[in-house]
């Protein structure tokens, strides 16, 4: 048996916790355990204070300066300073100059020791200096201001721009009518009313826009604030000079008013937008306000090709050659079936001088569908442009066939005699006679017959039509400026004030012809339909179904006469 550790050293035990703890290590050592009396090394309160502190919970410990700055709820650069200035007790691990931690009994003392020691000075400062950088109220000058400065700059440059930006949209929407908050909803009468209208629109023959223009009239009729009824009744007055029997001078100061009317009840309607910039073109003669038309109508559709159809036709008579072919192409993106389409993109190219392109267009649509007019008659027009007249007869013959009309088969059999007795002067002068002929029928088709006069070298008489394109608004007048032909005219004065007009809007102070001033004013009309129709209009109508047909002229002597008169199938 050993003998105990602590009786050879003489150790000393102060209490009975520091005993039972002797014990137990003289029991696990096989020690010879031998009781030592207690020796108090303090005095009966000091020993309460001990026992006390024996029973208290051990300090927290804080291992890094992330949690003691969240401690003294402070950042960690504060706490770091105090460290320094402070004297803030924080512990160093070996290892590092990062590794600390310290002890929340001590942060506690060191806080209340600060609170006291500060008390000579003033709670004020005290609390300031106690207080974290970031919390800290800078003292005037101290490089602490000066984010406070900027924030203040730039909250006032930010209210200086927003008042800018308030009378800057304020000026410029000056006079302008406000758009109405809630869209008008129209009963569901009126809405099947107006479909029904598109639908016999879009199939672009003199009885079917009758019954597209009953539909929409009864559609505004129920609902006076329908826009899309009247934008569709301004369609209508678009189509009719070209499909149907009426003239611009009546149909155009109504598409006019009806357009207006419809932008008025909603300038978020696309169609109406669409009918005022064709009107203002063809009517008003104003490209600028026509152009701003449809692109508005193309901001608020822009997948929509028949006013990228309108758009194309007219920046191609306002010479923007290449802005129309452009547009036409993204008609056709969106409508690739249309022939009408196709058409006129030949009709683009051919204003282009691309005119071999442009007849290949049109002779491949007469191989797919023999019926389709335009194609016939836009190849008609460039082969008598181009002096071909055999090609010029082989298309009026295909126009015959298919119109099956007694008056186109008479100008075929008039005009192939003129050609084999004449040549091409003589066919020139039959077909200026004729164009004579429908506009003292029609009203309108001035600049037109001017332009085959010209070619007759009939100078005088081409001079006329070109004054009474002027005072009748022909809607092809505003093309003169753009047109390669009227060679014999430039420099005659007169022709050079009146190309010169062309380039400008029509004058709206400028009293109205008899034929305009009869139908002005008013409610929309039905379109009228009490003369025959021209030879424009009926190259556009259905085919009809009589027995008549037209002889077919001879091939030998179309033949023959191509021997006498030199012609090429490329035309210039």
């Amino acid at each position: 048996m050993r003998s105990c550790p602590s009786e050879v050293a003489g150790a000393r035990l102060y209490n009975w916790a520091d005993a039972h703890n002797h014990q137990e290590l003289c029991r696990a050592r096989s020690c010879h355990v031998v009781p030592v009396p207690i020796q108090p090394a303090f005095g009966p309160q000091e020993d309460k204070v001990r026992r006390e502190d024996r029973r208290k919970p051990p300090p927290k410990r804080l291992n890094s300066w992330k949690e003691i700055a969240a401690h003294l709820k402070c950042g960690e650069r504060t706490a770091k300073r105090w460290e320094k200035t402070r004297a803030l007790p924080i512990r160093r691990l070996p290892g590092g100059p990062g590794l600390v931690f310290a002890l929340t009994s001590e942060i506690e003392a060191w806080q209340l020791s600060n609170a006291r020691s500060e008390d000579a000075v003033g709670s004020s400062d005290a609390e300031q200096h106690l207080l974290p950088d970031e919390t800290r109220s800078p003292t005037p000058g101290s490089a602490a201001t000066v984010p406070s400065t900027r924030r203040l700059l730039t909250g006032l440059a930010l209210l200086a721009l927003s008042v800018a930006l308030v009378f800057g949209f304020i000026w410029r929407h000056r006079g302008k009518p406000a758009a109405t908050a809630r869209p008008h909803i129209t009963t569901q009468q009126a809405r099947n009313l107006y479909l029904s209208g598109r639908f016999y629109w879009n199939k672009r023959t003199a009885a079917d826009l009758q019954l597209a223009m009953r539909d929409f009239q009864a559609a505004a009729a129920l609902d006076p604030r329908y826009a899309a009824a009247y934008a569709g009744i301004a369609d209508c007055y678009a189509l009719s000079p070209e499909f149907a029997a009426m003239s611009p001078q009546q149909a155009y100061p109504k598409m006019l008013e009806a357009a207006r009317r419809s932008v008025a009840l909603d300038p978020n309607l696309p169609e109406a937008h669409r009918a005022l910039g064709f009107v203002l073109f063809y009517w008003n003669w104003d490209r600028a306000g026509s152009r701003r038309e449809f692109e508005r109508a193309l901001a608020l559709d822009p997948h929509n090709s028949t006013t990228f159809h309108w758009f194309a036709n007219m920046l191609m008579q306002s010479q923007d050659r290449a802005a129309a072919l452009k547009m036409i192409d993204k008609a056709r993106e969106l409508d690739p079936t249309s022939p009408a389409l196709l058409a006129d993109r030949g009709l683009i190219l051919s204003w282009n001088n691309q005119k071999k392109q442009a007849i290949e267009i049109w002779q491949g649509l007469e191989r797919s569908d023999p019926s389709y007019l335009p194609s016939h008659r836009y190849a008609l027009k460039e082969y008598l442009y181009g002096h071909n007249p055999v090609a010029y007869l082989a298309e009026l013959r295909a126009i015959a066939q298919v119109t099956r009309a007694r008056a186109d088969a008479d100008e075929l059999a008039a005009c192939q005699e003129a050609f084999l007795h004449h040549g091409e002067d003589g066919l020139l002068q039959v077909v200026a006679d004729e164009h004579i002929r429908d506009v003292q029928r029609s009203g309108f088709g001035y600049l037109e017959a001017a332009n085959i006069l010209d070619l007759a070298h009939r100078k005088d008489a081409a001079l006329d039509y070109v004054e009474m394109a002027y005072k009748h608004r022909d809607p092809e007048f505003p093309t003169l400026s753009n047109l390669e032909s009227f060679s014999d005219l430039v420099g005659n004065p007169k022709f050079d004030d009146l190309r010169s007009r062309s380039r400008l809007p029509f004058p709206e102070n400028r009293p109205a012809s008899l034929s305009e001033t009869s139908s002005a004013s008013g409610s929309p009309a039905p379109l009228p339909a009490t003369r025959s129709p021209t030879k424009r209009e009926r190259s556009h109508r259905a085919p009809l179904l009589g027995s008549y047909c037209p002889v077919d002229p001879n091939p030998a002597t179309l033949r023959g006469a191509s021997s006498r008169v030199s012609v090429s199938s490329n035309t210039a």
